[in-house]
C-alpha cells in the first residue's frame, strides 16, 4: 500500500488516498454507528488522529459508547489525544454561526497538530443533521469548497 493510500474501513471501499472527501447517507442511528465505528477503528489502527463531530441522532455519549464496545482501551486513546468526539455546535457553530473559513482553518490546524504529534494525518467526520434553513446556504458553499481545501492534506473527511 502506498503511503498516500489509507484503509477506509468502509466496505466496499478499500484503500483511499489522503485528501478524500466522502459523503454517505443513513436512515437510522444504528446505520450511522455501523458506518462510523469501522471508519474510526481503521484510522486508529493506521496511526491517524481521529475527530468525530457528532450531531443528532447520535450524541457524544452515544458515539463514545459505540467506540467503547468495539475498541479496547478507547478511554485511554481519548486521554492520549488519538481520538476526540465533539458536539457539532462546538465545532461548526463555535461563534454561534457557521463560518466556512474558520471551519477550514480548524481542519487544517487539526491536521498540522496531528502530524506534529507523530500521527500520519487525520481522519474526521461531521454529521450535517443539525443544519437548519439559517445555515443551509453557507454550509452548501462549504461542501462545494471542501474538496479543494483538503485535497493536498493528509486527511480523510466523511
Amino acid at each position: 500500500m502506498s503511503s498516500n493510500l489509507r484503509t477506509s474501513g468502509l466496505p466496499p471501499l478499500d484503500d483511499i488516498p489522503w485528501g478524500t472527501h466522502l459523503c454517505s447517507f443513513y436512515e437510522t442511528p444504528a446505520d450511522l454507528k455501523d458506518l462510523l465505528v469501522p471508519y474510526f477503528v481503521a484510522g486508529l489502527e493506521a496511526n491517524e488522529r481521529c475527530v468525530w463531530v457528532t450531531s443528532p441522532p447520535l450524541t457524544l455519549d452515544d458515539a463514545a459508547e459505540a467506540m467503547r464496545e468495539r475498541v479496547e482501551g478507547f478511554d485511554r486513546m481519548v486521554a492520549e489525544g488519538r481520538i476526540t468526539i465533539i458536539p457539532h455546535d462546538e465545532w461548526y457553530l463555535e461563534s454561534g454561526s457557521f463560518d466556512m473559513h474558520r471551519v477550514f482553518a480548524s481542519w487544517a490546524a487539526e491536521v498540522e497538530a496531528a502530524v506534529r504529534a507523530g500521527f500520519d494525518g487525520a481522519r474526521v467526520t461531521g454529521n450535517t443533521a443539525w443544519l437548519d434553513r439559517e445555515h443551509w446556504d453557507a454550509f452548501a458553499e462549504y461542501e462545494r469548497a471542501i474538496d479543494g481545501a483538503v485535497e493536498d492534506l493528509p486527511i480523510l473527511v466523511l
